[in-house]
Parts: C-alpha cells; sequence; structure tokens
C-alpha cells in the first residue's frame, strides 16, 4: 500500500503512523475470505529514508487457535492469546468469529478476580493466581508476549493439575508398605534361622 494511498487498508495507516514493524490488532479481512486476522507490517523506505509504503503478513487467527489447541492442558484447561488492546487472538476451545475483549465478557465477580492479574502481566510482571470457576478451582498463568505487547494466558483445573501427585502419593505409599512386608518377611526368616 502506498503511503499517500487514502485506501490503503488499517493495518497499513498503523504501521506507517507507527515507523516501526508490528502487529495489528485483529481484524476480518476482505481479501482472506472474511477471515478474521492479525498482521505483521513494516514500513518500506524510499532512498532517503522516508515511508513509501508498508509490507505485511497476515495470518488467520483460526490457525492460531488450532497452534494452541495442541497444548496439552489436561480435560478442562484453556489457553488463550490477546492482543495488546486485549482482543482474542488464539483460543484453545473457541473459535473466533469477531475479535472481543474476553476480559470484558467475564462476569462482575470473575472479571474483579482476572482483572488484577491481567494488569500485573500488561506490567510485565508475573501473573498467577487460582480462581474459582462453575465450583472447581484453576491456577491461572498470564504473561506478556514479547515484543508484541499482548498475553498468553493459560487455565489448568486444580484437581486434573493434582491428580498426578495423588497417583504418585498412592504409588509411593504402596511401594513402602510392599517395602515394609518384604523386610519383615526377611526379619522373620533370619531370626528363625539365628534362633536354630
Amino acid at each position: 500500500a502506498g503511503a499517500g494511498d487514502g485506501a490503503a487498508p488499517a493495518w497499513s495507516r498503523e504501521t506507517l503512523e507507527r515507523g516501526t514493524p508490528g502487529w495489528s490488532e485483529p481484524y476480518r479481512s476482505p481479501d482472506l475470505d472474511d477471515a478474521v486476522v492479525i498482521t505483521f507490517g513494516a514500513p518500506v523506505r524510499g532512498t532517503d529514508g522516508t515511508a513509501i509504503g508498508a509490507a505485511a503478513a497476515s495470518v488467520r487467527l483460526d490457525f492460531l487457535s488450532a497452534v494452541l489447541r495442541k497444548v496439552r492442558l489436561g480435560d478442562s484447561g484453556i489457553a488463550l492469546a490477546m492482543s495488546r488492546h486485549r482482543l482474542l487472538i488464539a483460543h484453545s476451545r473457541l473459535a473466533i468469529d469477531t475479535p472481543f475483549d474476553p476480559v470484558a465478557n467475564l462476569s462482575p465477580e470473575l472479571r474483579a478476580q482476572v482483572e488484577p492479574i491481567v494488569r500485573h502481566a500488561e506490567a510485565g510482571e508475573a501473573a498467577f493466581t487460582a480462581i474459582p470457576v462453575d465450583g472447581r478451582m484453576y491456577r491461572l498463568t498470564i504473561r506478556q508476549i514479547d515484543q508484541t505487547g499482548g498475553l498468553l494466558a493459560t487455565g489448568y483445573a486444580e484437581d486434573e493439575l493434582l491428580a498426578h501427585v495423588r497417583s504418585m502419593r498412592v504409588t509411593q505409599v504402596l511401594l513402602a508398605l510392599g517395602g515394609l512386608a518384604i523386610l519383615a518377611g526377611a526379619i522373620v526368616v533370619l531370626s528363625r534361622q539365628i534362633t536354630r
């Protein structure tokens, strides 16, 4: 798209205004069958260093969501990515037909718990908390995505996360009891041999 083109797409205008490479907010692209996409735009400069246009590559959000679905999150865990303006760009369980703010769509009670850790993540700080969702506790982690300003969030059901720990604990107890039984048997055998 040319710098003087009044009909330039929003990603092109944003790239030229920003003057540096960067990601757009999600939008519906008529050039890609009306799919929701994000675009990485970079200014193209003339020999004198002024921006004369912008080059870009777009990624469909359904592709990004398919990538997130491959992350092992247990039976009920979720993962999602948000843009720097908190618009949903990928979700492990939802198809994204229209960009929206997933934090704003939470119930008021849940939003009051999630909002502070989102702000911590946006500030580049570690953000981790436990929140109740539909009667189950979830471990929620939110992290800023380097260089984009966006956020990556994962939520694991606590009972699923700790199921392997409980299973290991039962295995350890059974092994300990089995070891004690073998030791007791060895002591009985040795004491009989000694008394003979």
